[in-house]
């Protein structure tokens, strides 16, 4: 049985990212999970920290990643007579240090302290992809990533519902016209800004096209999501923009969609848009649900 050597770490925090997704749905490649002290457990059981797909693995087979009394970050293979890989060489227990690469299963994972360098450079990308850089609201890819996490939940337990709404600007081809497009922008940021500041802590906008936003309401059911959906129309419309003493009157189009367990990721966001084009179609700034 090999061990790695002891490293002594004062980190308090450590994490995992998923650099291969391998026994893990893909949708998880380059998620972090944090390490707590009590331990964090990796394995094919659904109650584990982080679940492995349970058909790729033909016995049980589980992993805890844990910080010991003495202040060193440790890892154990539950069963006895599995190893698992960290930096390409196998191993039942030892320690990591910043930067190990740990592979269990198909699944490969980077450990990362706070203390270290690799995760502040981790944080930055990761920043720059998820968060747009002009309205400061989450991307089109972090959207995606966070509504597929939703559909894989939904897809275990129908009681985990969430609903979507997408906001399009309505004229905003006028607006750049009269305004330019520095004018447009400042629309823009203040739009994102005002619908972020209507919404509750664990629910998400993100700028889903160029003057498309896209509203994500985990919990949210369909008797509820068109009134919330009225609710944010209203904020953005009630104050008009100023740009350079000049008030733009702004209003959005949008539409809802509650997701149902069957219904797949392409056909929310076709319903959405078949919404969207009937909302313009009918007059503008208003919400359209079915």
């Amino acid at each position: 049985m090999l061990s790695l050597e002891s490293v002594p770490s004062e980190s308090t925090r450590a994490y995992l990212l998923v650099v291969d997704p391998g026994a893990l749905e893909s949708t998880q490649l380059g998620r972090r999970f944090m390490v707590p002290e009590r331990g964090l457990l990796i394995g094919t059981n659904p109650l584990s920290d982080i679940p492995l797909l349970p058909g790729l693995f033909q016995k049980p087979y589980h992993v805890r990643v844990f910080r010991n009394p003495g202040e060193h970050w440790q890892f154990r293979h539950q069963e006895q007579d599995e190893t698992l890989y960290v930096n390409q060489r196998p191993f039942h227990t030892g320690y990591l240090k910043d930067g190990d690469i740990l592979q269990i299963g198909l699944s490969a994972f980077e450990f990362l302290v706070d203390t270290g360098p690799r995760l502040r450079i981790y944080q930055e990308l990761e920043s720059r992809t998820r968060i747009d850089h002009l309205t400061k609201v989450q991307t089109r890819k972090s959207m995606i990533e966070h509504i597929e996490r939703e559909m894989s939940r939904l897809s275990r337990n129908p009681a985990d519902v969430f609903s979507l709404v997408l906001f399009n600007l309505d004229h905003f081809t006028e607006i750049n016209d009269v305004h330019g497009y520095h004018g447009g922008d400042e629309v823009l940021r203040t739009v994102a800004r005002r619908l972020e500041q209507g919404l509750r802590k664990h629910e998400l906008v993100g700028r889903y096209a160029g003057e498309e936003f896209l509203v994500l309401l985990p919990g949210v059911t369909q008797d509820r999501v068109h009134g919330l959906a009225e609710i944010l129309r209203a904020r953005v419309q009630n104050q008009p923009i100023v740009f350079l003493e000049k008030t733009i009157p702004i209003t959005l189009s949008g539409s809802t969609i509650t997701a149902l367990s069957q219904t797949s990721f392409q056909g929310l966001l076709q319903i959405l848009e078949d919404r969207i084009a009937l909302a313009k179609e009918t007059g503008r700034n208003r919400i359209i649900s079915s």
